[in-house]
């Protein structure tokens, strides 16, 4: 297993100006991290792709996946195109960034949405479809879409793996995020294990439940982002059972407490991943 980080667990200090992508990179190395996920929405510009490619070269790090960010349900049919143009065309980025790696979403509901029929059930054809658009293209390149459970509409290891067997390919992978299975009630530990086969990129995200807590589980009780180690998610059981299957993938940190001091929440969560790893 190899370790990364995201450049999401910086997103305080990224959007406020305070450190720029090449400063959060280096941030990194200096913490002894030798993979960086680097993410479309801090990239908007060529300048800006290639003035991170330097640092990374630079440092003699590699980039374990260009996550985007994309869009197949609460979009018109015209934007869907859009959509499933941008995963085709973000094949190009991720070569230039060295990685076969793209973690991408299925899409997401809102509470609104719900009156409207929105449910996984009634929107997993929309989602099939748009991906059978864009894996041949992925394996002509040797690239990875890696489908995260993300949000409400696609959470649960059992839709996520619903939706990888109905498009049966092998350009679509998993990302498992530990945080997002407590969500939508499932256990971490059991979902990564019902999906080893299929996982081709690890969040290692950690989240407690509290009182105030900013996202509501569908469980009924509220949680909150925490340094890893510190919250509700067997991450050292995890790591011993992808390291027991023999995952040879990055295990990326995605942070998503934003304290904000979040530099050394990070710099604690990478020194938790590394003892477990």
């Amino acid at each position: 297993m190899n370790l990364s980080v995201s450049l999401y667990s910086m997103h305080t200090l990224l959007v406020s100006g305070e450190m720029s992508v090449c400063d959060v990179i280096e941030f990194f190395h200096q913490h002894g991290v030798e993979y960086v996920e680097l993410l479309d929405i801090y990239l908007p510009t060529d300048t800006d792709k290639a003035t991170a490619l330097e640092t990374i070269a630079r440092l003699g790090m590699k980039v374990s996946s260009y996550s985007i960010t994309n869009e197949f349900v609460l979009v018109t049919d015209d934007e869907r195109k859009t959509q499933i143009q941008y995963l085709i065309d973000s094949c190009n980025t991720a070569k230039y960034f060295g990685t076969s790696t793209i973690r991408v979403f299925a899409g997401n509901i809102v509470p609104e949405s719900l009156d409207d029929g929105k449910t996984f059930e009634a929107c997993e054809s929309l989602i099939v479809d748009s991906f059978r658009q864009c894996v041949g293209h992925a394996e002509k390149h040797s690239i990875t879409y890696c489908l995260e459970n993300h949000g409400m509409l696609a959470g649960k290891a059992s839709q996520v793996r619903s939706i990888l067997d109905a498009v049966g390919s092998p350009a679509l992978k998993i990302t498992a995020d530990t945080g997002n299975f407590k969500l939508v009630g499932d256990d971490s530990y059991a979902a990564v294990k019902s999906l080893l086969p299929d996982i081709g990129f690890m969040h290692f995200k950690d989240i407690k439940r509290t009182e105030d807590g900013v996202w509501a589980g569908l469980d009924g009780n509220n949680y909150s982002g925490t340094i890893l180690g510190e919250g509700d998610v067997d991450l050292a059981g995890i790591a011993v059972l992808l390291r027991d299957y023999g995952y040879s993938g990055c295990v990326s940190i995605e942070y998503e407490a934003q304290e904000v001091d979040c530099a050394k929440a990070v710099a604690a969560s990478i020194a938790y991943v590394q003892g477990i790893m």
